[in-house]
């Protein structure tokens, strides 16, 4: 299983049991502050209701420094179509593929017309 988190204000996260985990957030996105861009440093003291402190674990982080916003599509999905979050398995796997058959891009196209 592959996991991909954005934006991400998740307490605790772990890839342990996922064979890729990655969370890409915008230096500039105010909700993942919460969660994936808290400062290190701080994380200790930033306590759930059982007492433990911010952690992110066997994750490739991934940020894109002058980016604001917290929209999915918006902020998220358009840019990294451009090429936002170079080295994203999200990116280079997925969103930025050509697809192989002309005609399967053509019924998507009436689907969503």
């Amino acid at each position: 299983m592959e996991v991909y988190m954005v934006a991400s204000a998740a307490h605790y996260v772990s890839g342990k049991h996922v064979s890729h985990l990655e969370c890409l957030s915008n230096r500039g996105d105010f909700v993942a502050f919460f969660g994936h861009l808290f400062p290190k440093i701080l994380k200790p003291f930033w306590l759930n209701t059982r007492g433990a402190g911010i952690h992110y674990e066997d994750c490739n982080d991934l940020f894109e420094k002058s980016a604001w916003g917290h929209l999915l599509d918006l902020n998220y999905l358009t840019p990294i179509e451009k090429g936002s979050f170079p080295g994203s398995k999200l990116a280079t796997s997925y969103l930025l593929r050509k697809p192989k058959d002309e005609s399967a891009t053509e019924t998507s196209k009436k689907l969503l017309s």
